[in-house]
């Protein structure tokens, strides 16, 4: 995927379609080796760091870890089966399929995509660092600060993360610059941005 964010991935399946036959920890952390997310994003494992946890060691049922899970933080990648938590670090395998922001985009873009001179000193106002003073409801007051972001995003990085607000005059906005000229993002660069093929 072209955007530069991590990502957080939850499959689900039946223990029997799972193809482990014991809660051997070797076995489940070896039974990825043809998953669907192995293929996308290889890995190797760190024999130095994989755990168990088994939960109902610690805890009534599941409202009871969710409100008092007090066990640490969970390794980068693992599963958990009937209630016994395998977790594991991993090291990510270099595939050199990074995309750049400067991969995706279109070239002869249509006109309606460039901002006018008043959008782009809005985008200017809005990407800038700013102190805003505010009054709570109290009537205290208190200063709301944003720090600056660049105006247009850098072509030769992978691309920030996209929200729903592409398109509007908004200080999340992934803007393009081409030559002297700013314009927005199109529809079918937000595609290949979320990682779809066109259209």
């Amino acid at each position: 995927m072209v955007q530069r964010r991590r990502r957080v991935f939850i499959f689900a399946k039946r223990r029997d379609e799972f193809g482990i036959q014991n809660n051997d920890d070797f076995d489940i952390l070896n039974s990825e080796d043809d998953s669907f997310f192995f293929k996308q994003f290889p890995y190797e494992i760190n024999d130095h760091k994989n755990e168990t946890l088994d939960l109902a060691k610690y805890f009534k049922d599941e409202v009871d870890i969710t409100e008092n899970f007090n066990k640490g933080k969970f390794l980068n990648k693992g599963f958990c089966i009937n209630g016994v938590v395998y977790h594991f670090d991993y090291d990510a395998v270099n595939t050199n399929k990074v995309k750049l922001l400067g991969n995706i985009l279109e070239s002869n873009v249509d006109k309606k995509y460039y901002l006018d001179a008043n959008q782009l000193t809005k985008m200017k106002y809005l990407k800038g660092s700013k102190r805003i003073e505010r009054h709570k409801p109290n009537g205290e007051l208190y200063y709301y600060s944003e720090g600056k972001m660049s105006l247009d995003d850098i072509a030769t990085l992978p691309g920030r993360t996209m929200l729903t607000s592409e398109g509007t005059l908004n200080r999340s906005t992934h803007i393009i610059k081409e030559k002297t000229r700013y314009r927005f993002i199109t529809p079918l660069e937000a595609e290949r941005l979320n990682g779809f093929d066109d259209n």
